[in-house]
């Protein structure tokens, strides 16, 4: 197998960026960026194939990973080297260790987070992931959320809390406030009058009726670690002080310092689910960011007041806030792990803040995949994403797979169909949540996270995982070669989200996504999603670091031709400056209904209003105002993959050869038709990331369009478009599509079921004439979790002499295909079918080996009484997080239940 050679493009665009940037104000600072960017973009080329039939070499990080649990940290070398052998074995490239609660009844084993005990666990895992080709990431800190024991208490999280006295006249300050125990007291009167009350304000009187005395205060919130092992216990960090992140480092430094060097790839920090508001320092840097004292609109930020001031104020709020979680922790954090050689890996999701800064300050942007997913799931996953993209890091994560269902039913295929919607929004290095570590002598099911999704050896998923494994490095080998491909750059309107008088903090999470859905950019973002355009997010803080000419946009990690405003109602007087400085070195900039008239916050609102006035007017005539984005971009030149039209979705990336576009047929029904790519088609090449098998694809002319590809996509299917700029050889082997020349072919006769792997007993074998669910064939098999083989002899008609199409019709849950002692695959989600050749006019042995979930054997020990619910916290719940039970679940259907067909091919 060949490799891709870089895509050469870095030098060249960190000199138009230097040249754009000239004379700009950000000249200085712009010019220290291009050479950093060029260092990075450097630093990740990537590398593609060259032969244009091969996938990718995979690679650790290709391959899919998981997040370890080591519940009570319990672990022992002889079971990590068994687990990390059997996980290497299925397919999976790297392991996240996260120690959290342990197990009840077992608390002999346990080790205390960060002792000499539990750093020498650690490294046999670092070695031993070496050994075999693995890698591994560890948070700093047990359970989640940063903290510690030896936090002092001003140096954890914290509350603002504000007392509101209302005053009569010649009424003073109350009995007992003391102002040196506040940060601020401000007495306010009518028609806006306020004082600043200091310690030496003790004869100060309200000399009319109408004062209220405000007094702000910061009050420890007293959060704990959540869900920590033994020793990891402890006060949670405050997520915006610079003072308290440093005191987090100590036990870390230690542990580093402990540790061969490069035995971590990376550090990682989970979602944010701090609960405080405020730090020491808090009035201060509003005062720098701002340009006004919060002491002063103290009643705004309690919700008092007129309505937009009320807003305003609190967007300013906000956006300190957020400014400060990126300023004072997560940059210096990302710093941190790099003076230690390690990676930052980081999720911004839930965060009070800028996600796009937030995720693009790592060198891995993580989002996560909670629940069952949908469009709006990929658009969401997209700020992940469009941050890698933007700011050229090479890799894109994701949490996923964490509550597809309800736990013991998830299954292969859910697993998949969820994968893809992370895949098509452009993540290219999948984190299964999760795997808990479960030593060889746990009785069955062993140890288990409350989660739902469980990839652990003891699910009998976990024996056709390795089919899920493939298809997945596959995938992410193609997405994370060549460079991203997309054309428009979706300006994310930050500032005017925030605007709310409601609240005081604005988080951003992945499993309410209001605040996407019911803003004009989360609409706009559809629209392209649906429409077929390619885009990434762009935020105020990275449009620094764009520039332009009248040919595209450069961003540090790709090349854009328009960039688009949504529709917004403010818009950050600084983000106007900077897309006037694009639109007049060439870039194309849409606005959706036309340029905002006001900007965000409170702060010199009259000047600042003006300004953007201006701005308006010079740019009146050098941009595009619009209601029709998409009409707008066809004018510009921009066009749309029209496979959308057929509910195809894609994504797609760019490489010397051409384009590689991985496309999933979403849309409900079977497809087979010709798709007309937007970029040039000299040639185009299919890849099936199930099969590993490639070829060259059909194309014809279409007029006007090019060429067009045909594409065959049951409902479901997934595949790799690889368009080329050159012709193939004559020679080259062509793909093979499906051309059916008959009627199917029910398979008949007299069914042999054997139970081959699985438990509690493996039940009696058993013949049938009609397939259906084995459930039917007695109480031990009604609770059986495992495998059954299916077999049966078949013979063929004599009038075809061509291939054959396996079709397995329903199957519970994935199944491996045999026939006449030839591995014909693993199928693990529809289509359940497989293309078979060399078949023997009679004779013909057929074996399934089909495997279900665990919800029957589950429901067989609840039903019983045996107590498998072991775990300290949290122990086990339910989809809904209520109390775990399955005693009254209906006995789910289990195997081959068919119709298995035959259907004869050209």
């Amino acid at each position: 197998m060949g490799s891709y050679t870089g895509c050469g493009r870095g030098a060249e665009r960190a000199e138009k960026m230097v040249a754009a940037r000239a004379g700009s104000p950000w000249q200085t600072a712009g010019a220290l960026c291009v050479v950093l960017l060029t260092e990075t973009m450097m630093s990740n080329t990537r590398k593609v194939h060259a032969a244009p039939l091969a996938w990718p070499e995979p690679t650790s990080e290709s391959r899919p990973w998981t997040r370890w649990w080591w519940l009570g940290s319990a672990v022992d070398k002889t079971n990590l080297t068994r687990l990390l052998e059997e996980y290497h074995r299925v397919g999976l490239g790297g392991v996240e260790v996260t120690p959290i609660y342990g197990v009840t009844g077992q608390e002999r084993r346990d080790l205390q987070y960060l002792s000499d005990a539990w750093v020498a666990m650690l490294a046999h895992t670092c070695e031993e992931a070496k050994r075999l080709g693995m890698q591994v990431d560890l948070p700093p800190g047990s359970g989640w959320k940063m903290g510690g024991a030896n936090l002092r208490e001003d140096e954890r999280n914290a509350d603002f809390v504000i007392e509101e006295t209302p005053l009569n006249s010649g009424e003073g300050l109350p009995a007992g406030l003391e102002p040196k125990r506040y940060q601020a007291v401000v007495a306010f009167g009518p028609e806006g009058a306020y004082e600043h009350l200091s310690s030496g304000a003790a004869d100060w009187r309200a000399p009319s009726a109408g004062w209220t005395l405000y007094a702000l205060t910061q009050r420890w919130n007293r959060e704990r670690i959540k869900r920590p092992g033994p020793g990891g216990e402890g006060w949670v960090f405050n997520p915006v002080s610079r003072r308290s992140f440093e005191a987090v480092k100590p036990p870390f430094e230690t542990l580093f310092a402990k540790l061969p060097t490069g035995a971590l790839r990376a550090q990682f920090h989970d979602s944010f689910e701090y609960q405080g508001n405020w730090c020491a320092e808090f009035l201060t840097e509003f005062e720098r960011r701002r340009g006004y004292d919060l002491r002063t609109q103290l009643p705004a930020l309690t919700g008092k007041g007129d309505r937009d001031a009320v807003a305003r104020v609190k967007t300013d709020y906000r956006l300190t806030y957020g400014e400060l979680l990126l300023d004072n922790v997560i940059m210096p954090w990302a710093d941190w792990c790099h003076a230690h050689g390690q990676l930052a890996r980081n999720q911004g999701h839930g965060s009070p803040g800028n996600l796009l800064d937030l995720y693009g300050a790592v060198d891995i942007p993580e989002t996560e995949l909670f629940r069952a997913p949908d469009e709006w799931t990929a658009i969401m996953s997209k700020f992940a994403s469009s941050a890698a993209h933007v700011m050229g890091r090479r890799l894109c994560s994701s949490e996923s797979c964490t509550w597809l269902g309800e736990h013991f039913t998830v299954t292969l295929a859910a697993a998949k169909k969820a994968l893809d919607y992370q895949l098509l929004s452009g993540v290219n290095h999948n984190v299964y949540h999760g795997t808990a570590y479960s030593p060889a002598d746990a009785e069955w099911p062993g140890w288990l996270f409350y989660a739902s999704t469980q990839f652990n050896p003891q699910n009998p998923i976990w024996r056709d995982f390795g089919a899920l494994n493939e298809y997945m490095t596959r995938c992410q080998s193609i997405l994370q070669a060549g460079e991203p491909d997309n054309d428009v750059l979706l300006y994310w309107p930050y500032a005017d989200v925030l605007r709310d008088a409601k609240g005081v903090r604005r988080q951003f999470t992945v499993h309410r996504t209001d605040w996407l859905r019911d803003h004009a950019f989360g609409q706009c973002a559809k629209v392209l999603w649906e429409s077929g355009y390619s885009f990434d997010y762009v935020s105020d803080r990275q449009l620094a670091l764009l520039a332009a000419d009248p040919e595209e946009i450069l961003a540090p990690g790709g090349r854009y031709r328009v960039l688009v405003v949504p529709a917004c109602r403010s818009l950050p007087l600084e983000t106007a400056r900077r897309l006037a400085a694009l639109v007049e070195q060439g870039a194309r900039v849409i606005f959706q209904n036309g340029i905002p008239t006001d900007v965000p916050g409170l702060g010199q609102l009259t000047q600042r209003r003006e300004e953007l006035r201006q701005l308006d007017e010079r740019l009146r005539d050098r941009v595009r105002r619009t209601q029709d984005v998409n009409q707008a971009l066809d004018d510009f030149g921009v066009r749309r993959e029209s496979l959308t039209d057929h509910g195809l979705r894609f994504t797609r990336r760019r490489h010397p050869l051409g384009h590689d576009y991985f496309v999933v047929n979403q849309s409900g029904k079977d497809f087979d038709g010709w798709i007309a790519p937007e970029r040039r088609v000299s040639d185009a090449v299919l890849l099936d990331p199930v099969t590993g098998v490639a070829g060259r694809a059909e194309w014809t002319e279409a007029p006007g369009s090019g060429r067009a590809v045909r594409l065959q996509l049951a409902v479901g299917q997934s595949v790799v478009l690889r368009t080329l700029t050159n012709d193939l050889a004559p020679s080259t082997k062509a793909w093979q599509y499906l051309q059916p020349t008959g009627a199917p072919l029910p398979l008949t006769g007299r069914w042999q079921a054997t139970f081959v792997a699985g438990g509690p007993v493996l039940p009696p074998p058993f013949e049938m004439n009609v397939l259906g669910s084995w459930t039917a064939a007695g109480s031990e098999a009604e609770r059986f979790a495992g495998t059954a083989r299916y077999s049966l002899t078949f013979d063929l008609p004599a009038d075809h002499a061509g291939d054959w199409l396996l079709d397995l019709g329903d199957v519970r849950e994935s199944a491996r295909v045999r026939v006449n002692g030839a591995d014909f695959g693993t199928l693990i989600a529809p289509p359940v079918r497989v293309r078979l050749s060399a078949l023997k006019p009679a004779g013909n042995r057929l074996e399934v080996e089909v495997t279900n979930v665990a919800a029957n054997r589950v429901r067989d020990l609840d039903r019983r009484g045996v107590g498998w619910r072991i775990f300290r916290d949290i122990n086990f719940v339910n989809f809904h997080y209520q109390p775990f039970d399955a005693s009254n679940w209906p006995v789910r259907a289990a195997g081959l239940l068919g119709p298995v067909q035959l259907v004869p091919l050209q």
